[in-house]
């Protein structure tokens, strides 16, 4: 697994801009710069549900680390689940370097 770049939405809600999740502006930015990818082969990673709405809108494979704003309880209310949950980015790291 590789990053090549890192984005995120400096605007606040009230400003409603494309950028910020669950809206998919950054993913679809990301895809015109970076052009190389699938989205169907990339992971998108967040702790929160907008993060799991943001890459199902585009068609990644999501992961839900659990160290953040959500908890376990929290997921059966999502409206979309993720395909990946994992404690925290390192055991991600690890866990989905294996699939390659």
């Amino acid at each position: 697994i590789e990053i090549l770049k890192v984005y995120y939405c400096i605007h606040t809600e009230e400003e409603n801009c494309p950028c910020r999740k669950p809206k998919p502006g950054l993913l679809l930015k990301a895809k015109e710069e970076i052009k190389d990818f699938e989205f169907s082969e990339t992971y998108f990673i967040g702790d929160t549900e907008k993060d799991i709405k943001a890459g199902k809108s585009v068609g990644t494979k999501t992961v839900l680390l659990l160290s953040g704003a959500t908890k376990p309880q929290d997921i059966e209310k999502f409206e979309e689940k993720p395909d990946f949950i994992f404690n925290n980015l390192k055991e991600a790291a690890i866990e989905l370097t294996k699939r390659k």
